[in-house]
C-alpha cells in the first residue's frame, strides 16, 4: 500500500499520471494541491478533476443543520461569536 509521497515517487504512478493538481478555488486562501488521479482508465470517458478541493468551513453550515439539527438562529450566533467562520474566512 503507498503513501501520498510514494504515489508521487513511484514511476509506475508517474507513467500512469495518477500524480495531480487539483485546481485552487477563486479566492485569496486557496492554493492549487497535489492529490491521486483516478486510477480507472475508461475508454469512452476520461476521469478528471474538475472542481477544487473545498475551502476549509465550506460545508460547516449544512453539516451542523443535518447532521446536529442546529437552526439558523443558532448558527448566526455561532459566527456572530466567532466560533465558526464561512469559508474563506480568516480568523484574527
Amino acid at each position: 500500500m503507498n503513501d501520498i509521497a510514494r504515489v508521487f515517487n513511484d514511476p509506475n504512478a508517474r507513467h500512469r499520471g495518477l500524480a495531480t493538481e487539483a485546481p485552487a478555488e477563486q479566492s485569496v486562501n486557496s492554493i492549487s494541491h497535489p492529490i491521486v488521479a483516478s486510477p480507472l482508465r475508461i475508454s469512452e470517458t476520461a476521469a478528471a478533476t474538475q472542481s477544487p478541493a473545498p475551502l476549509l468551513g465550506a460545508h460547516t453550515d449544512c453539516v451542523l443543520q443535518t447532521v446536529l439539527g442546529l437552526e439558523n438562529e443558532k448558527l448566526g450566533e455561532l459566527h456572530r461569536l466567532g466560533i465558526i467562520q464561512q469559508a474563506g474566512q480568516q480568523s484574527d
